[in-house]
């Protein structure tokens, strides 16, 4: 007879070692711990430039994969558009704040313009700008020659 699945009374005994082992492992940690760290060997990581100083936080990575793995989500959480429109659909009627796609249409318009009429000037003082370099150029050939 081929069995795949341990019998309860098999299952039962594997969870008791695994509790036994944590237990022991446990203890074994609580043994190797030093209450006071030594405050003479900082790792350098932990050192912050910014405010010259040691701090227990800096540089240290999380306690363990379970506490990274929750740290990554909350990082590189991206905002969910979908639910953001649904909560302004909740929130009633459009007031009088809100733009609407023609407003929007004239606001980017007005904005394109005066973006034009900025770079159309910027490029003008260039080029003003390089005209003036060039007179004095030729202005110190000539006094210096």
């Amino acid at each position: 007879v081929d069995r795949i699945w341990p019998s309860k009374a098999e299952e039962e005994e594997a969870l008791r070692l695994e509790a036994i082992e944590a237990e022991e492992a446990a203890q074994l940690a609580l043994e190797e711990d030093d209450p006071e760290p030594d405050t003479e060997e900082y790792a350098s990581s932990m050192y912050n430039a910014t405010t010259g100083s040691y701090s227990g936080l800096y540089g240290q990575q999380p306690i363990d994969e379970d506490t990274q793995a929750a740290l990554n989500a909350i990082l590189y959480a991206s905002s969910n558009q979908s639910s953001v429109d649904s909560l302004i659909a909740s929130g009633g009627q459009r007031g009088d704040d809100v733009i609407t796609p023609p407003e929007q249409a004239e606001i980017i318009h007005e904005a394109n313009e005066i973006y034009e009429r900025l770079l159309r000037e910027a490029a003008e003082d260039e080029a003003r700008k390089q005209t003036e370099i060039e007179e004095a150029l030729l202005q110190a050939e000539q006094n210096f020659s």
